[in-house]
């Protein structure tokens, strides 16, 4: 069973910070995750929890750098 969350995580950030993305497959990642979060056990929510908050973080924070034209640090 923890193997399916692995891949739940893995097919979450191919999918928003992937070589290949499009603004529909990155809005798709972000209702999995709502999806992952919604549907999970707590258990589940404290193991992968932390490692979703960062990657929605991370999302943001391009957005918004996207949108005030900053230069995203690398």
């Amino acid at each position: 069973k923890n193997t399916e969350f692995i891949y739940c995580i893995q097919i979450i950030f191919d999918s928003l910070f992937g070589k290949e993305l499009n603004s529909k497959l990155r809005l798709y990642a972000v209702q999995f995750v709502h999806h992952v979060c919604q549907w999970s056990s707590d258990k589940v929510i404290a193991t992968v929890g932390p490692v979703l908050l960062t990657g929605m973080t991370k999302l943001m924070e391009e957005d918004k750098q996207v949108r005030l034209k900053i230069p995203i640090e690398k």
